[in-house]
């Protein structure tokens, strides 16, 4: 059911509540819908016939049966991702089918401008949304210790024009895949997301028309993590009117926990986390926050560094691990076995520290992995 409401702020400016259920219409959609009534409210009626659904799958069948779509089937077919979609917060709720799904939602301003990132972006020939995707799957593979991890992609589905002002659902979300190695840097690993994000845009309407023994393997029911970019919404008039986007959400997936970016035309960006509160808290959430934002400025200020080297504690966690550690570390000797790891951490991040039969870690990895149980224990109270 559409439901709308219409509050009185003043004289001069109201509110236009729009909520839908998420099978009736993604963010662009619901835009789309708010410049119709832009332009109805402005007395222009000349809109063309709208687009409908059946129209939409069949000319969307006539795309896939062009040879040129089983390259992109093929594309899908060789992503493995069976091992990298079993990635999940250390310590997260385990959930069923039957688990209700509680989308929370926690803000934060990026503190960095919509310029800077677009700047460092032209600098690398690279899309801005493919440098906030490398940090986010930095950060998230250094968190769950995973040398492999898939992120759903959201894809708008609008790449051709007659998408474009089309109502309802046409975003998705495609796995993202990442391998993480700590010896490179993160210039190198914009690049590569780059060239994965341009794959992704260009093969996402094959990734739902794999054959039903590829989908079994290749599609799961949902994405642990997710990523979003959108772009600023476009101001509209109308009738001596002006139209604004203010709040705007929109949650198709049921994922665990997701990264959106929005730009603001205040040359802002502002952050936002949508997680299921059944699985991961709102505290926890908040540090996970911190920490990107960290790792996102380390990276974009040091990118020829080490990825293994960059700093992801934020503040939340550092007050964490210093007020389980005051008092202790100016008594103990400085030989102790912890801050000489620590200092050879620090100058030799991608130099092997443990080796067994199944993998290896660099001291580097070896720290981000003391780090992170450091914080649990401190934040349980041990």
């Amino acid at each position: 059911m559409l439901l709308l409401a219409l509050a009185k702020l003043d004289a001069t400016h109201h509110a236009l509540i729009v909520d839908c259920p998420s099978l009736w219409a993604d963010c662009q959609g619901l835009r789309n819908l708010l410049s119709e009534l832009a332009q109805a409210y402005a007395g222009d009626l000349t809109a063309g016939e709208p687009l409908q659904y059946a129209d939409l799958a069949e000319w969307q069948c006539e795309l896939l049966d062009a040879p040129s779509a089983e390259v992109g089937r093929d594309y899908w077919r060789r992503q493995n991702l069976d091992e990298a979609l079993r990635a999940t917060l250390p310590g997260s709720a385990s959930v069923t089918l039957d688990t209700a799904f509680a989308p929370h939602r926690h803000r934060q301003a990026a503190r960095l401008s919509l310029s800077t990132l677009s700047a460092y972006a032209t600098r690398h020939a690279v899309a801005p949304r493919a440098v906030l995707l490398a940090a986010w799957q930095l950060y998230l593979q250094r968190l769950c210790a995973a040398p492999e991890l898939v992120i759903g992609y959201c894809c708008e589905g609008r790449s051709y024009d007659e998408l474009k002002d089309a109502l309802g659902v046409v975003a998705r979300s495609v796995p993202a895949y990442g391998s993480y190695a700590g010896g490179l840097d993160f210039s190198t690993l914009v690049r590569r997301v780059d060239a994965t994000v341009i794959a992704l845009e260009r093969w996402q309407e094959c990734y739902a028309t794999l054959p039903a023994s590829d989908a079994a393997q290749q599609q799961p029911h949902s994405f642990a993590f997710g990523f979003e970019y959108r772009a600023a919404a476009r101001d509209l008039q109308g009738a001596q009117l002006h139209w604004s986007f203010g709040d705007e959400y929109c949650c198709l997936d049921r994922v665990e926990l997701k990264l959106l970016v929005a730009e603001h035309a205040s040359d802002t960006l502002q952050c936002e986390w949508q997680f299921d509160a059944a699985r991961v808290s709102a505290n926890r959430v908040a540090w996970i926050a911190d920490g990107f934002l960290v790792l996102l400025h380390d990276a974009l200020a040091r990118d020829a560094a080490p990825l293994a080297s960059l700093a992801m504690l934020g503040d939340r966690e550092r007050a964490i691990i210093d007020t389980a550690l005051r008092g202790e570390v100016d008594a103990r000797p400085a030989e102790c076995v912890h801050m000489m790891l620590a200092v050879h951490a620090r100058n030799s991040p991608d130099a092997i520290a443990i080796i067994d039969q199944q993998q290896q870690l660099s001291y580097g990895d070896l720290m981000t992995r003391a780090t992170q149980l450091a914080v649990r224990l401190a934040a349980a109270g041990v």
